[in-house]
């Protein structure tokens, strides 16, 4: 029983490396299937025809805050947050409170109000073009309502 087991295994085998190499020298066109039908190709058959390629240039990703500057001290609770970004861009601003998610318009401007705690407020503003490249930018805003 175990001699017809081991022979059946190793039959088995061989069989499984035999398909294996078949369909891999197959999909490898390493080896031609030969077949009546497709008649062997001539030299200028195999010189391949030129294609044109498209060079595509790509835009990176730039984020400009135009308002506010970065490190300033305000007492104003409302922060109005304007900039520049690549047309359609998404913005995603990040504070302590919470988050806002943008789409910059056609010239690449967006505009945002948020609410600042009191203290210091890390905000965090990343553009993402379609591709899913991105800038960042983090801002320290403090908010104090010291008289000045």
């Amino acid at each position: 029983m175990k001699k017809e087991l081991t022979i059946a295994i190793f039959i088995g085998i061989l069989l499984g490396f035999g398909l294996s190499a078949f369909f891999w020298a197959r999909n490898n066109k390493k080896v031609p299937l030969l077949s009546s039908r497709n008649p062997k190709p001539t030299e200028t058959e195999n010189i391949p025809s030129p294609v044109p390629t498209k060079t595509v240039e790509e835009e990176s990703v730039t984020l400009t805050i135009n308002q506010p500057e970065n490190e300033i001290v305000t007492s104003e609770e409302n922060l109005e947050i304007q900039g520049t970004t690549l047309p359609n861009a998404t913005v995603i601003i990040i504070w302590e409170e919470a988050e806002d998610i943008l789409v910059a318009d056609k010239s690449g401007q967006f505009k945002t109000e948020i609410e600042l705690i009191g203290g210091e407020n890390t905000i965090n503003i990343s553009a993402y073009d379609n591709q899913g490249n991105q800038s960042a930018q983090t801002l320290t805003v403090t908010y104090s309502t010291a008289k000045f």
